[in-house]
């Protein structure tokens, strides 16, 4: 890809990405100043589960801060595939690295960090507008470690004992809007944002690496970002409730669609050349998945052996 690529986000940000990660610059929020803005920004409200700062979360400035602007920024970081999720630390190779980003001019900036194995060539980008309402999604997607919502699972401590998961292949998804939710609304628009991107891998035949004859609804190690500010003002437009019959659910669920697609289709011409290839290969993948049969999870009788799929 190009050393650097910028994209304005109708939303205000800026998304930048080169070979090793995404950075998105959120519109920073001015402390000390005054602003004729009928609907300031106050602060982020962020519901997510990135590696660092995910969580359901509200990100301001500080009351004690002497910087004049205060910024959010959403970073999307490439680790090798050879990176085992241990060491380094996965927070602290995130703070690392957000460090490395930073600017003197920066301000005060708070960080969400995402990581992935796939590459920035599946960087991909939808946008919805209405009423003068914005949505911004921002995608990357690597497919080798798909899976369907109960597939067999490959780590059984319930536990985080310092798992040795690797990323291999991830679809992280960044959400941006320009309206604020309530709380309940931030809920149902980051549920609306997961099924539609399980609708993209349904959309283009992604099926579970663990089971071929079962569609996958995304990878192992995906994440979801979904970020909302909240305004001060008559003018804000607050958003209160995100059902598939509301205009903002189509926005959302349109977009985040839309970029998950694209982003996949990259990551399949990437590995395969063309989705018939792609096909081909997933076709004959669930045949000998089939013939192999499934894993019994019951044994016939009480205390017996599981029998083999063979």
């Amino acid at each position: 890809m190009s050393p650097r690529k910028d994209v304005k986000l109708s939303t205000g940000g800026i998304a930048t990405v080169d070979e090793r990660r995404v950075r998105i610059d959120l519109p920073p929020i001015h402390v000390a100043k005054t602003t004729s803005s009928s609907c300031p920004t106050a602060s982020y409200n962020a519901i997510s589960s990135a590696v660092l700062n995910g969580g359901c979360q509200t990100f301001s400035p500080s009351s004690s801060s002497t910087s004049t602007h205060y910024s959010l920024r959403v970073i999307n970081y490439r680790v090798p595939s050879t990176y085992d999720g241990i060491s380094p630390n996965p927070q602290t190779l995130l703070k690392d690295f957000a460090a490395q980003e930073a600017a003197p001019h920066d301000g005060k900036v708070d960080v969400i960090g995402l990581l992935t194995a796939a590459s920035m060539n599946t960087f991909a980008t939808a946008t919805r507008s209405a009423q003068d309402i914005h949505v911004d999604v921002i995608v990357t997607a690597g497919l080798s470690n798909s899976r369907a919502a109960g597939a067999d699972a490959d780590y059984f401590a319930l536990e985080d004992e310092g798992s040795d998961e690797k990323r291999l292949g991830t679809i992280n998804t960044v959400v941006i809007t320009d309206a604020s939710l309530t709380p309940a609304a931030l809920v149902e628009a980051y549920a609306i944002a997961i099924e539609a991107k399980c609708g993209a891998c349904a959309d283009m035949g992604v099926c579970c690496a663990k089971n071929p004859t079962s569609l996958a609804q995304g990878t192992g190690t995906d994440c979801c970002v979904f970020l909302s500010p909240s305004g001060k003002g008559k003018d804000c437009n607050v958003v209160k409730h995100v059902g598939k019959h509301t205009l903002f659910a189509e926005m959302v669920g349109q977009a985040v669609r839309e970029a998950t697609s694209e982003a996949i289709m990259i990551n399949i011409r990437h590995l395969y050349g063309n989705y018939a290839i792609y096909t081909i290969r997933r076709w004959v993948r669930k045949f000998a998945a089939a013939l192999k049969g499934a894993r019994p999870c019951i044994p016939p009788r009480p205390m017996m052996p599981i029998p083999s799929a063979s």
